[in-house]
């Protein structure tokens, strides 16, 4: 999952952000475990997602690929994206915190590119990621 060094730092600031989340929701919530279920499994969904989303990209832009590979990534992408959208439904059904957590969890990969970005464009930060 975890191939380049992109993807090694973004999942680590996403765990870093996971635990500080965690660690708000044990304090602040009063179904503390609902929705760190929620986070959990929302986290591991958007870690997977930047995954496919990875190897998608990376079939799609390389010149050179086998269509059979690159028809499969597409199709493996879709079905996050389902799988995603089905996954929230169902945590609608269970909790409201559960959803709540599982949304949070599902952004947390996002918002870390986001950050990334926004310092890098700033010249706060040098991670000399192009």
């Amino acid at each position: 999952m975890l191939k380049n060094k992109l993807e090694l730092f973004i999942a680590k600031r996403v765990l870093i952000f996971f635990v500080i989340l965690a660690i708000l929701d044990m304090v602040f919530i009063n179904q503390r475990f609902t929705a760190f279920a929620g986070l959990a499994l929302g986290t591991i969904l958007g870690l997977l997602r930047l995954a496919f989303m990875g190897a998608t990209f990376s079939r799609l832009l390389l010149p050179m690929q086998n269509p059979i590979s690159v028809r499969k990534s597409i199709a493996r992408n879709i079905t996050s994206q389902a799988v995603t959208a089905v996954i929230l439904f169902a945590s609608i059904k269970i909790s409201i915190w559960f959803f709540i957590g599982t949304s949070i969890g599902i952004v947390l990969v996002p918002t870390v590119v986001f950050i990334n970005s926004i310092t890098e464009g700033l010249g706060i930060t040098h991670n000399n990621f192009e």
